[in-house]
């Protein structure tokens, strides 16, 4: 049972020199009292507001980033650029990129030959854009797997043994293959299923129209034993948070043995440019039977400056469980940080 091999993400914002950026945070540090007190034995978390933006970006197709993946590449590479490699798009940008750094909430360096590879991967695919990078070391391999989608309805995957350079794999999962119309903003886990060779996890936004005529975009799982080749099940993951109409991946939590989804939705009266929090459930050793235990990230509490809370995603390290996640408005968003200690209320 363990947590992506520290993965999770995000940036960097104000350039020190040569694409070098520092923190800067907005408003003071804020203690969170997690998910409405439904469940107050579970760690609370302290906000730091923004800690990257796109501001002063050398390869910056749009001023947004709404995806970030963060990675220990000291554990896996020789000689890395920096102890942590960060990979992230724009939604609408044609590359998917990379930072790197020392320290694991920055300052971050912009890699001097962004983007890593883009949306004319010659043969295998010209599409509009590539978006939502979300990485996974698959140890069979000794390789770095990227997983990213373009279009909407297809997670595609290419592998590195530097976390640089990589190799066009394939597609891992298209939306036809759970009977829905998309297959984006996947994220991935290494993740042991109880009585069967499952090795990893796929928690995909697709849409379940038998629900919505007109399509509401749910979370769904899918398995793999190689990374490469995923077994998805048609059915939604999770039931709806109570005033919400769609959601998005998330991340995957081992907290004194039991085990948590945390995830984002919209409210139902966001529009266009919805309004989103970001929810804990929690699910059994099969990540089944979810049980809904409230709001963990309030954005009305914490920032209502901000539009919405997105795309969290989870590392846990030196006894932290940090959560990043991306904050704004669709479209043009950054990046947001909290953390918590992992051993808190611990029984």
């Amino acid at each position: 049972m363990s947590v992506k091999s520290i993965v999770v993400a995000f940036m960097f914002w104000g350039i020190i020199s040569c694409s070098v950026w520092s923190q800067e945070f907005y408003g003071p540090v804020k203690d969170v009292e997690s998910t409405e007190k439904v469940l107050p034995e579970f760690p609370k978390f302290r906000y730091h507001g923004v800690i990257l933006g796109y501001e002063n970006l050398k390869y910056r197709f749009h001023d947004d980033i709404c995806f970030t993946s963060v990675f220990p590449a000291y554990k896996h590479f020789d000689r890395p650029l920096g102890k942590y490699y960060m990979y992230y798009a724009a939604h609408d940008g044609p590359g998917i990129c990379l930072a790197y750094s020392d320290n694991i909430t920055g300052p971050w360096t912009e890699y001097e030959s962004n983007p890593l590879f883009d949306n004319v991967w010659e043969p295998y695919y010209k599409v509009s854009h590539t978006s939502s990078p979300d990485v996974c070391w698959i140890s069979a391999e000794n390789k770095l797997f990227i997983y990213f989608h373009g279009e909407n309805w297809v997670t595609r995957y290419a592998t590195s043994t530097d976390g640089i350079h990589f190799c066009y794999g394939g597609e891992a999962l298209k939306a036809g293959d759970y009977g829905s119309d998309t297959s984006s903003y996947s994220r991935v886990y290494e993740y042991s299923m109880p009585g069967c060779s499952t090795r990893y996890v796929m928690f995909t936004m697709g849409t379940h129209n038998r629900i919505s005529p007109v399509g509401t975009r749910e979370i769904f799982l899918a398995t793999s034993v190689d990374g490469r080749t995923w077994n998805p099940n048609p059915e939604p993951l999770l039931p709806f948070p109570p005033g919400t109409d769609q959601m998005g991946p998330g991340g995957y939590l081992n907290w004194d043995n039991r085990h948590f989804l945390i995830m984002m939705a919209n409210l139902s009266d966001g529009g266009y440019n919805p309004i989103s929090n970001i929810y804990l459930y929690e699910v059994d050793e099969k990540l089944q039977n979810p049980k809904l235990q409230g709001v963990l990230l309030d954005r009305g509490v914490l920032a209502p400056e901000h539009e919405r809370f997105s795309s969290p995603d989870i590392l846990v390290y030196d006894g932290k469980i940090h959560l990043f996640f991306t904050i704004g408005g669709r479209l043009n968003e950054k990046a947001g940080y909290a953390v918590a200690d992992l051993n808190e209320n611990k029984k």
